[in-house]
């Protein structure tokens, strides 16, 4: 078994972004943010999203990602789990990105 332990400073962000809400949320009397509470399927992150405007959202920030959320139009975190998957050399030259995305629409 291989273990690949990356060391992301993305995490450290989060972190710290999430202790100033906090911080903010408690000094108005506000209860701190609870991650496991946070709906997975909030409809208005989606439309953001979709929106390709993802600077600083991690995996989903680069122009060839933007352009591929836009094309996508995800509304399901499977399908965001499925994109940063396929945005690879492979999957991007054979095709398969294009071929999901029409799968998606129907087409």
């Amino acid at each position: 078994v291989k273990f690949d332990f990356l060391g992301l400073r993305t995490l450290t962000v989060i972190d710290w972004a999430i202790g100033l809400v906090n911080e903010t949320r408690a000094k108005q009397g506000q209860d701190a943010i609870d991650l496991e509470q946070l709906p997975a399927d909030d409809p208005e992150v989606y439309r953001l999203i979709c929106t390709g405007r993802t600077t600083a959202l991690f995996q989903l920030e680069s122009r060839g990602m933007q352009e591929l959320i836009q094309r996508l139009q995800p509304d399901h975190f499977e399908e965001l789990v499925a994109l940063v998957a396929l945005f690879r050399p492979g999957p991007l030259q054979s095709g398969m990105v294009d071929d999901f995305i029409h799968r998606k629409h129907g087409r």
